[in-house]
């Protein structure tokens, strides 16, 4: 009688594999996702901080002035010109988008026409586009349209 050896192959299935493959997929597209959501939010706390350090900028040279400015980004992002009258500056750059470097943020005075000389501007209004559509801030408006905003969620500061 013929004796037949039995030989142990060492390796893996292809189901194993597949398995396996699945499995490490499904992780990545979790972790992708997440790590999307992260960045968006993050780009929204730096817009909201970046109209917090124009608003106080902003609020500072209404009490030297007696007026806010007519317009503040009077050169495009990112070579924006900073906050100053006279020899005193606020400012030194005005901020830009985070995510869109050439766009800087929404800024209207009021009343219209205002020149900040013999028309005073009173108040203002500074906005921001912000990518979380979930975000429950209470100065968050919608919807918001602006021609370079790709949500409909926006972030507004004003004063008075």
């Amino acid at each position: 009688m013929r004796k037949f050896k039995i030989v142990n192959k060492q390796g893996f299935t292809l189901i194993e594999l597949v398995v396996v493959i699945a499995i490490i997929s499904i992780i990545s597209a979790i972790i992708t996702v997440n790590f999307v959501e992260v960045n968006k939010r993050g780009r929204d706390t730096t817009r909201k901080s970046d109209l917090q350090t124009v608003k106080t900028a902003l609020e500072i040279y209404r009490s030297d002035s007696s007026t806010y400015p007519p317009a503040l980004y009077t050169v495009s992002c990112p070579t924006s010109s900073g906050l100053s009258s006279g020899s005193t500056i606020y400012l030194t750059k005005l901020p830009c988008d985070p995510q869109k470097k050439d766009v800087g943020y929404d800024y209207v005075s009021s009343p219209s026409g205002c020149d900040g000389a013999s028309t005073p501007c009173i108040s203002y209004t500074l906005t921001a586009c912000v990518e979380n559509d979930k975000d429950t801030d209470n100065n968050i408006i919608t919807p918001y349209s602006q021609s370079t905003c790709t949500s409909q969620t926006g972030y507004r500061v004003t004063n008075p």
